[in-house]
């Protein structure tokens, strides 16, 4: 809540591959195929995210917002954010950084209060078990959300 104000984060992943994916689950095993019905083991080497943060709450969500100090204004804070990518498998933990990660839509030096970042990681062949997170980091490296995702 920079100067007191409420902001709205959302995320979408934004990666073609996975348009007509399936999941098909039975009793004892779970699997991912694709629009040919080819198994799919392993994520797209490339993962893009469409990331929001937005000054209007129009989104109503069931939560009570978490509190975020900061020294800087709305703008000065959404402008500075950076991303990081975890992957998890077991009690393994690694780190991406994006090769892109770019606002879009209005320009960032006009006043406006929503702002969209295009984001992408390249990741090498992952199994499709492993879980991630997208971390979304202050000026100063700190975490102030996280997104949780998974396909199995």
């Amino acid at each position: 809540m920079p100067a007191k104000e409420k902001l709205t984060m959302l995320l979408t992943w934004d990666c073609r591959e996975l348009e007509n994916w399936q999941l098909f689950k039975s009793a004892n095993k779970a699997l991912v195929k694709d629009a040919q019905g080819n198994e799919v083991r392993y994520y797209p080497r490339e993962l893009r995210f469409r990331f929001t943060i937005s000054g209007e709450t129009k989104y109503r969500l069931q939560r009570t917002p978490l509190e975020y100090e900061t020294k800087l204004d709305r703008e000065q804070f959404i402008k500075q954010l950076t991303f990081r990518l975890k992957r998890f498998k077991d009690l393994e933990m690694t780190d991406f950084i994006p090769v892109r990660a770019e606002m879009i839509g209005v320009p960032a030096e006009l006043p406006y209060y929503e702002r969209i970042y295009s984001i992408v990681f390249k990741v090498p062949n992952i199994p499709i078990e492993d879980r991630f997170a997208l971390e979304v980091l202050d000026a100063e490296g700190n975490r102030v959300a996280k997104f949780p995702f998974f396909l199995m």
